[in-house]
């Protein structure tokens, strides 16, 4: 480690990658740090248990123009993984002695998901299914449909043919997330005043209705800054040809995820205590939190 070098501005993926850290304890770490002998300034180090680790940190925005409504729109779920994948490959060229890893938040891009098959599909192709179907004459019953990645297009690898990998400096594809956990004094605000309004009319209130009776409860309580507590969060994916392994004692706290290829099927492999907490919010909670963020 060497010269002091003034500190970039940091973007709203790298603080909340901050949160994450000190959240869980990981308070020994470095941003942007500079490196004797090599040209290019990972986005963090971090210390953990002897060990120095390497984070790049990514972020998936919303497009500059959306499709209009009715519009029809095409679009590829693994395209921005990949991208970001090979931009992180040329930053860990020179750190192939350490566990790097990419990290990937999500702030807002429709056409980015970071859900563990996705991320795994971007890792080592394209997610497809395969069955088999018996002869018409025989009485054997077809097996069961199973999920593979087709392996074309996939970033970590590299032999088509021999399933060869590549890109092994990267340990692990990080999803970092902004986690909403249960909140029942909400639930229950949300739910009295769709009974109310029900009540009043008579009669109950079609989806539409429901809706906007929802976002006008939503945006009120978030004034009041009482809707669901939101907690950083990671969801680690594990690149099976990484040369080095990431640790199994680091991110892994309350309401992380940690997903891996065993025998070949993607398998979650730990899952904190707290994710039964987690919740995915409904569509006017949703749309009025981005509003007022």
């Amino acid at each position: 480690m060497a010269s002091e070098r003034p500190a970039p501005p940091k973007t709203p993926s790298e603080l909340l990658f901050e949160r994450y850290l000190l959240a869980n304890g990981y308070a020994e770490f470095e941003f942007e740090p500079t490196f004797d002998g090599k040209a290019k300034h990972p986005d963090y180090l971090v210390r953990w248990n002897g060990c120095e680790l390497l984070f790049e940190v990514k972020e998936r925005i919303p497009p500059h123009r959306l499709p209009e409504s009715g519009q029809f729109d095409q679009f590829d779920p693994y395209r921005g993984i990949r991208d970001e994948i090979k931009q992180a490959k040329r930053k860990f060229r020179e750190f192939k002695e350490y566990c790097c890893c990419l990290v990937i938040a999500n702030l807002g891009d429709p056409k980015s998901f970071l859900e563990p098959e996705f991320i795994f599909g971007a890792m080592l192709g394209n997610l497809a299914v395969t069955f088999t179907i018996p002869d018409c004459d025989s009485r054997q019953e077809p097996q069961t449909v199973q999920s593979v990645f087709g392996r074309r297009r996939g970033k970590m690898i590299g032999s088509y043919k021999k399933g060869a990998y590549h890109n092994t400096p990267i340990s692990a594809v990080v999803a970092l997330q902004k986690a909403r956990l249960r909140n029942p004094a909400f639930e229950k605000a949300k739910a009295r005043a769709v009974h109310e309004e029900q009540r009043k009319r008579n009669r109950l209130l079609s989806v539409e209705e429901r809706v906007g009776l929802e976002s006008k409860v939503v945006t009120g309580k978030i004034m009041d800054g009482l809707t669901y507590p939101r907690v950083p969060r990671a969801v680690v994916c594990e690149n099976p040809g990484a040369r080095i392994r990431l640790p199994c004692d680091i991110l892994c706290g309350p309401f992380d995820e940690r997903w891996a290829i065993v025998d070949h099927a993607l398998t979650p492999i730990y899952a904190g205590v707290r994710v039964p907490e987690i919740v995915k919010p409904d569509v006017a909670e949703e749309l009025c939190s981005h509003a007022a963020t």
